[in-house]
């Protein structure tokens, strides 16, 4: 079995497909792309039960330091003893160097748990402060975008109770953005939703917005995967009618590739050009082994650890280590 990224060169020459290399600087930072994210109903559990939501918390903290307040981050953190809002903070600032706070506030009560002022600000802090300072949308207006996209544009919202679980401000000096998470009952599926929302911090506008899965692509909703020995989830959308792929079939197919963070690797249908190639010298060898089993006309969810995808190090498209999902349709089985 030839390696990961040999095995990509191969097809992309193959095929002729040719697909834009992603950038490193590109990936986020901040996000794992090693380790699936909890379940919907796990983020939620906690968020569900808090009496003190992000609002309020960021409210309670302006209140006891005696000023405005610009956060870094905010973000809903479980814990044995109760979860806590877990917020970095400037404090102050309009007449000179801000106090930069790291707090903790309780979930449960309108409480601050605890508090820890920085003695100095990092020079990446100096840096954020001077974009931060300047941004014309503040926390309160971002979160409230956030609730206004996530009912729709019907008359009865899409979210029922939504809920802001993080927020995160990204100080691109040339593109500041808000980032944040919300989450509520889509209520109409009578399903958790989790969304993610990029908004423009310079004027009240969303850039970027879609739902979080656990696994990237097409959401599971409320089914769960298989998982196999080898650390690959299996999910059937549809089974199929059609004859069974062995690990010695020849297949054509449409499938898309992503990253955990819904970054899209490939897309066949995007070019409307199904690939065809052997089984055993799928483009990534998770894929050799999820192929297996299904049937022409089938579809399936194929989420593969990265030692079966781009390796430890990744390469010019995958950052390292990391996490590949792919969603496939055969369509025909090849005779030689």
């Amino acid at each position: 079995m030839p390696s990961p990224s040999a095995a990509w060169s191969a097809l992309v020459l193959a095929t002729g497909v040719l697909f834009p290399a992603q950038s490193r600087n590109k990936w986020n930072s901040r996000f794992d792309y090693t380790n699936l994210p909890h379940s919907n109903e796990a983020f939620w559990e906690p968020l569900a039960k808090a009496q003190v939501p992000m609002e309020q918390a960021l409210e309670l903290v302006a209140e006891s330091e005696a000023a405005t307040i610009r956060p870094l981050s905010v973000e809903l953190k479980p814990a044995q003893e109760g979860a806590y809002w877990d917020l970095q903070v400037f404090a102050g600032g309009e007449e000179g160097a801000p106090r930069r706070v790291n707090l903790r506030v309780s979930a449960a009560e309108p409480k601050v748990l605890h508090r820890l002022e920085l003695l100095a600000l990092a020079e990446d802090e100096k840096a954020a402060w001077k974009v931060l300072a300047k941004a014309q949308v503040s926390a309160a207006v971002a979160i409230q975008l956030c609730k206004d996209r996530s009912a729709g544009d019907k008359l009865e919202p899409t979210f029922r109770d939504p809920r802001m679980r993080t927020l995160r401000f990204v100080p691109e000096p040339s593109a500041p953005v808000w980032e944040a998470e919300l989450m509520g009952n889509e209520w109409r599926k009578d399903a958790i939703r989790r969304m993610w929302f990029s908004l423009n911090a310079a004027k009240p506008m969303v850039k970027r917005k879609f739902m979080l899965d656990r696994f990237s692509g097409e959401p599971l909703r409320n089914n769960q995967p298989t998982e196999l020995g080898n650390g690959v989830y299996l999910h059937d959308f549809s089974v199929g009618d059609g004859p069974q792929v062995t690990s010695t079939s020849k297949v054509t197919c449409h499938y898309q590739l992503f990253l955990l963070d819904n970054t899209k690797l490939h897309d066949t249908w995007k070019t409307n050009l199904p690939e065809t190639f052997p089984v055993s010298s799928a483009p990534l060898k998770g894929m050799s082994e999820g192929l297996v089993g299904m049937r022409v006309g089938g579809k399936r969810k194929i989420a593969m650890p990265y030692a079966l995808a781009f390796g430890e190090a990744g390469n010019e498209i995958a950052p390292p280590r990391a996490m590949v999902v792919c969603d496939v349709v055969v369509r025909a089985i090849v005779d030689e």
